[in-house]
């Protein structure tokens, strides 16, 4: 039901947005070839032995991927049409085909492929691209309680659409991510991602990000579970000279639902704060978190004995706040240290040590949780 509202949702903006797609005579079609280059390397250490490993287990991720592309072009006056091609090379560092019996240590993960559409007008861009989609191509700013960074570093695709519109003043965006086809042991899922901005002064801007997720039955797991997002926003920056300060303010309210257990909605609420200050390319960042559990079906389990776990929740497992129970109120704080040196418009470069702290009771019993080295490197030919 979900799904067939929101093609037919698409379906309708896309017709009144494009009603004049079709190319006069007179226009002339240009034909030109596409290609581009995303390589990521990623170092991402995770020692939480201070908390027993209660949240996330000390580990570390180490890759490199490769995700090169061609494609085709046609631009007329108005439009742009592009199909294109690619595939995501990845290498998990240390995984070894004796060790693992993977018959590789490297492999292609996934191909992609997709049609865009787009159109620009003096006023906005509007977009829309179909198929298999790199992330990359999204605009929207989606926090750690959406997705988490191991999350980010392997799943780099859409398997969907991707719609965006923006402008001077607005952002917006929305996407379908089909992330599971049924059958008799796997469960259909599918994902609508949606994000907007809108600039009310150069320094201040209001929005919301949002995601609802459908869990639903496979051949031998039975019911239905949803878990809906929705992170409405305000943000604010101020630049000068060489140091910014960046404040963000979310409410953050999710929806959750085990129909087969009949729990009936259950709602979850609470308020993330984030602070950054820079001077050139050093930063310090501070998240703060108050608020209930937001993944309350973290450690149930369906028919078949699979525990819900990652599969339903794809934030940062700190914002379940207590391992103890399925409801509580508590909170979670990350402090960071960054820098992010300017190399070249299409290189990105991070290097962050974050140490990361909890208290699963109110505000009365904090620990030191843990602390992450990463380093982080984007190189995108078509940034």
């Amino acid at each position: 039901m979900y799904i067939k509202q929101l093609v037919a949702i698409i379906a309708t903006l896309s017709i009144n947005l494009f009603n004049n797609i079709s190319i006069k005579a007179q226009d002339s079609l240009q034909i030109r070839p596409y290609a581009n280059i995303y390589y990521q390397y990623n170092i991402d250490n995770r020692e939480f032995d201070p908390s027993n490993n209660i949240f996330e287990e000390s580990r570390t991720f180490h890759l490199s991927s490769l995700s090169p592309s061609i494609g085709i072009t046609l631009k007329s006056k108005d439009f742009l049409n592009r199909l294109v091609f690619g595939f995501d090379y990845l290498k998990d560092m240390g995984a070894h085909p004796i060790l693992t019996n993977s018959g590789s240590a490297h492999k292609i993960q996934e191909y992609f492929m997709y049609y865009n559409l787009s159109r620009q007008t003096e006023k906005h861009s509007i977009t829309l691209k179909a198929g298999i989609i790199p992330k990359y191509n999204m605009i929207g700013e989606y926090g750690e309680e959406f997705f988490s960074d191991s999350l980010m570093m392997y799943d780099k695709n859409l398997d969907g659409f991707l719609f965006n519109v923006c402008s001077k003043k607005y952002n917006f965006e929305l996407a379908l991510d089909w992330m599971g086809k049924y059958s008799e042991y796997n469960r259909e899922r599918f994902m609508a991602i949606s994000y907007f901005e809108y600039l009310l002064k150069h320094y201040l801007k209001l929005g919301y990000s949002a995601f609802l997720y459908h869990y639903a039955n496979s051949g031998k797991a039975i019911g239905v579970v949803d878990n809906a997002l929705f992170s409405p926003f305000l943000y604010i920056e101020n630049k000068h000279n060489n140091i910014s300060n960046i404040l963000k303010i979310s409410a953050i309210e999710s929806i959750h639902q085990e129909r087969a257990k009949k729990t009936g909605l259950l709602i979850r609420s609470g308020l993330k704060i984030d602070y950054d200050i820079a001077y050139r390319s050093l930063g310090i960042h501070f998240v703060n978190y108050l608020g209930e559990n937001q993944m309350p079906f973290f450690t149930w389990q369906d028919n078949t004995g699979m525990t819900y776990g990652n599969r339903l929740y794809y934030g940062e497992p700190f914002f379940r706040i207590n391992t103890d129970t399925d409801n509580s109120f508590g909170a979670y704080s990350k402090f960071c240290l960054y820098w992010q040196p300017k190399i070249l418009e299409k290189v990105k470069l991070n290097i962050n040590f974050d140490f990361h702290y909890n208290s699963p009771i109110g505000l009365q019993s904090w620990r030191y949780l843990g602390c992450t080295q990463k380093l982080g490197l984007i190189f995108n030919l078509n940034n």
